[in-house]
């Protein structure tokens, strides 16, 4: 517990305004919204919700940063963040100063969304797409009894039990609809996928859903408890995706995935 604990304030200390977030929870409990500063940006985090897993977990933690050495992408970029939560991949990136163009969030919670619509919107000075909707394999319509906002929230129904639960339809859209209409046809220089366990539907359900991921450059995916790895490295190795990290050692948790033909292609270019 006491690790926890001083983990959680070494977090913190990764932001600016780091004592007034510490005062707050120490003292404020009843207050719910913060505001993290960090450089020029600014994230509001509910902590009814799971935001801060999102947005401290993503800016101070390692989940992905211990990655970006790795990848080698041009100026004026597309990102595609699947399974967005509150922003806090895209924010890193933009933190990390990486030049986006283009910029597709898509999360399925209704009220986690409002809070990733203002994260985006205060601090991209793009036209980002902000999508309410979920990533699966193919396009339906999902019923589910959403919380105030977890990074577990999946298309499943398997979501935290916790109070103010209201039960609202969101629509299912697949990869390929979702880059194609808000992206493009062109590359997709990065691909951040975490969709709690839909991520084994959408690669494996055998639908032509997919075909975008063959524009990815590098793809980073949060794989969820499988029997079977397998199965879904062959399927993004027939679409060129090859893990790179973690000495191509793939099981639960974050992964590197990248497209070599087209990285090299960015290398000579750059």
């Amino acid at each position: 517990m006491a690790g926890s604990l001083f983990q959680k304030i070494n977090n913190l200390r990764q932001f600016d305004n780091f004592g007034q977030l510490l005062l707050e929870r120490l003292f404020c409990r009843r207050t719910k919204v913060q505001v993290y500063r960090f450089g020029k940006f600014e994230a509001i985090v509910d902590h009814r919700a799971a935001d801060a897993g999102s947005i401290v977990g993503c800016i101070a933690g390692d989940m992905y940063k211990r990655f970006l050495s790795r990848v080698r992408i041009p100026a004026r970029a597309a990102i595609a963040d699947l399974g967005a939560n509150v922003g806090g991949f895209s924010l890193l990136l933009l933190s990390q100063g990486y030049d986006i163009a283009k910029l597709l969030c898509v999360e399925m919670n209704p009220r986690t969304y409002e809070r990733l619509r203002f994260n985006v919107r205060n601090n991209f000075a793009i036209d980002a797409a902000v999508i309410n909707a979920a990533v699966c394999a193919d396009e339906r319509v999902i019923e589910c009894d959403f919380g105030p906002g977890s990074t577990g929230d999946n298309i499943y129904g398997d979501i935290d039990k916790a109070d103010t639960r209201y039960r609202r339809s969101v629509q299912g859209r697949t990869l390929d609809a979702l880059i194609d209409e808000h992206l493009g046809d062109g590359i997709i220089d990065l691909c951040k996928i975490d969709i709690e366990g839909a991520e084994s539907e959408v690669l494996l359900s055998g639908k032509p859903a997919i075909d975008a991921l063959t524009r990815c450059r590098y793809l980073f995916m949060e794989m969820h408890r499988q029997a079977d790895y397998q199965p879904m490295l062959r399927v993004l190795a027939e679409h060129g995706l090859r893990p790179i990290a973690d000495e191509g050692k793939v099981d639960c948790g974050v992964h590197l995935f990248e497209n070599q033909k087209l990285t090299s292609t960015s290398s000579a270019a750059s």
